[in-house]
């Protein structure tokens, strides 16, 4: 069954309107159903790693009007 996941532009935008000024970098990982999100933000200063996931995690599932594909994530401060 052919599931239609939220593509690479809809979380670049939902992470963008989330986390003004941060840096981004969402890549494939072969079939678009597993993608690699790295974001290094200031918002997530004084926040503990499992925080900072779960800070764009909760943004991601909150916002997407699709389902999200596997997400291996990256965060971190400047």
């Amino acid at each position: 069954m052919f599931r239609k996941y939220c593509d690479h532009a809809t979380i670049l935008t939902l992470i963008e309107n989330a986390l003004p000024g941060a840096r981004i970098n969402i890549e494939d990982l072969g079939d678009g159903e597993h993608l690699s999100v790295r974001v290094i933000s200031e918002m997530f200063s004084g926040k503990s790693r499992v925080e900072q996931h779960k800070m764009l995690l909760d943004v991601l599932r909150e916002a997407a009007t699709a389902p999200l594909p596997r997400l291996a994530v990256q965060t971190g401060t400047p």
